[in-house]
C-alpha cells in the first residue's frame, strides 16, 4: 500500500494533518477508533462520528520520502 500524507476535517470545520506509511490501513484504524492516543481526533470522532470527517489523501509518496 501506499505512503502519504492526508487530511481530515472535522464537521466543525477543525483540520488534522497526518503521515503515514500504510494510507488504507491507517483509515481503517481510525474507523475502528484506534487511535485514542491522539486525544482530539479521538474525541472529535466520538462526538460526531468517523463518518462524518472527510478524509482526503494529499500526496501519495515512497515511504523513504515522508
Amino acid at each position: 500500500m501506499a505512503a502519504g500524507i492526508y487530511k481530515i476535517t472535522s464537521p466543525s470545520n477543525r483540520i488534522y494533518v497526518g503521515s503515514t506509511k500504510n494510507i488504507t490501513r491507517r483509515w481503517r484504524d481510525y474507523k475502528n477508533l484506534k487511535c485514542k492516543k491522539q486525544r482530539k481526533l479521538y474525541s472529535s470522532f466520538i462526538k460526531y462520528g468517523v463518518e462524518k470527517h472527510k478524509f482526503e489523501i494529499i500526496t501519495e509518496c515512497e515511504e523513504v520520502d515522508l
